[in-house]
């Protein structure tokens, strides 16, 4: 049984974006100990920036989850995509 083509094309748009925050998420992830030296962050001061940017992602998600709802998926993820990095 064969999936309808413009079911399958969502599938694999929703596996390249799930793959696209990802790397920027491990990116980021694998880039504390470097950002921390090059801007002379001691732990506690590296803790609160990993916490902000918890904080404004929990702050925005229901902006993107209202977006999503009134445009689509489409518009929330590009904006992500292009805002992520």
């Amino acid at each position: 049984m064969r999936a309808e083509p413009r079911l399958r094309r969502a599938h694999v748009a929703l596996a390249l974006t799930f793959v696209a925050f990802g790397s920027i998420d491990g990116t980021w992830s694998a880039r504390l100990p470097a950002l921390k030296q090059q801007h002379a962050l001691d732990s506690g001061e590296l803790g609160l920036v990993v916490f902000a940017v918890s904080g404004a992602a929990t702050v925005v998600l229901p902006l993107a989850g209202w977006l999503a709802g009134r445009f689509g998926s489409r518009p929330p993820a590009a904006l992500g995509l292009l805002a992520g990095p």
